[in-house]
């Protein structure tokens, strides 16, 4: 398993200007940009996955604002899969990936 640069991820979130709201496992969620990141096998490789639900324009100039600027950390931003995420009854999550973008 790689080691997981959570510090050096959220150095670059917060250079663009955005926040991490929660860390789950492999997963980042960031506060309100519709997008998750995800820790990969390799060290330097996330992956970015993007709400279906999402205004895709605003998602897709933040994915490439990512992208560019964790370059600057010797780290990539891969595209990740579509996801939905809803609110069950009992008051918990659901995430639901719909598979790779393309």
């Amino acid at each position: 398993m790689a080691l997981r640069k959570l510090g050096v991820v959220k150095t670059i979130v917060e250079a663009v200007g955005m926040d991490i709201g929660h860390v789950w496992d492999d997963l980042v969620f960031l506060n309100h940009t519709g997008l998750i990141l995800q820790f990969t096998d390799r060290e330097d490789t996330m992956r970015i996955h993007r709400n279906h639900e999402g205004e895709q324009s605003v998602l897709e100039r933040a994915i490439n604002l990512l992208k560019e600027t964790a370059r600057l950390y010797a780290m990539t931003f891969a595209d990740g899969e579509d996801f939905l995420l809803s609110q069950a009854d009992d008051e918990t999550l659901h995430l639901e990936f719909l598979g790779d973008r393309g």
